[in-house]
């Protein structure tokens, strides 16, 4: 009972999350220009890890982590010389 009770704590506290970041997203729904003010509303921090070259090629993982939200998989960028791949 104590198990559920706490997942469901969990769910509702992200459920808040979420609408915490939606809030922002529908601030900025006709955004012209990213400033620094507007990307600090939206990222807590990015995490760029050491560059893999044993394939022959360089590849490097950079993760996105979102206020209110934390990181998902769709925001991980892998780059080869200089370019999103």
């Amino acid at each position: 009972m104590t198990r559920l009770q706490e997942h469901i704590q969990q769910a509702e506290k992200q459920s808040v999350n979420v609408d915490r970041f939606l809030s922002i997203v529908k601030k900025y729904t006709n955004l012209t220009e990213l400033t620094p003010e507007i990307l600090h509303e939206f990222v807590d921090r990015i995490i760029v890890h050491a560059p893999d070259k044993s394939s022959g090629r360089r590849l490097q993982e950079i993760e996105i982590i979102y206020n209110h939200i934390g990181t998902f998989d769709h925001s991980k960028v892998t780059l080869w010389k200089g370019k999103a791949v």
